[in-house]
C-alpha cells in the first residue's frame, strides 16, 4: 500500500473507517451539547469535516433530553436551567404538601 492510498483510505466521512469515526464524532458532539457547552460553535471543523448537520445534532440532544416539545434547533440557550439543589428543593416542597 502506498503512502498515498493510505492518506485517501482516512480521508472524509466515506467507507467503514469514516463511518465509525463519524459516529465518534458525532457522539462527543451530543454529549458537548448535553454539557451545556456551545457545541455549534466548538464543533464547526469537526462537524463540517464528517459531514454532521448541525441539526441532526440538535435532534439527538433534544431527543436524550426527553424534549418533544421543540423541534430541532428550536431550543432556547439562553433560558437558565434549574440548578441540581432547586429541583430537590422543589420536590421536597411537593412532597411535603
Amino acid at each position: 500500500m502506498s503512502a498515498g492510498d493510505k492518506d485517501k483510505k482516512n480521508r472524509g466521512p466515506k467507507g467503514s473507517y469514516g463511518s465509525g469515526l463519524r459516529a465518534q464524532v458525532f457522539e462527543v458532539i451530543v454529549r458537548q451539547g448535553l454539557a451545556g457547552a456551545p457545541w455549534r460553535e466548538i464543533c464547526a471543523a469537526p462537524m463540517s469535516k464528517n459531514a454532521i448537520d448541525p441539526e441532526e445534532v440538535q435532534a439527538e440532544i433534544d431527543k436524550r433530553r426527553g424534549d418533544t416539545s421543540s423541534e430541532a434547533g428550536a431550543s432556547d440557550p439562553k433560558k437558565p436551567k434549574p440548578s441540581p439543589s432547586d429541583f430537590f428543593s422543589n420536590l421536597l416542597k411537593k412532597l411535603r404538601h
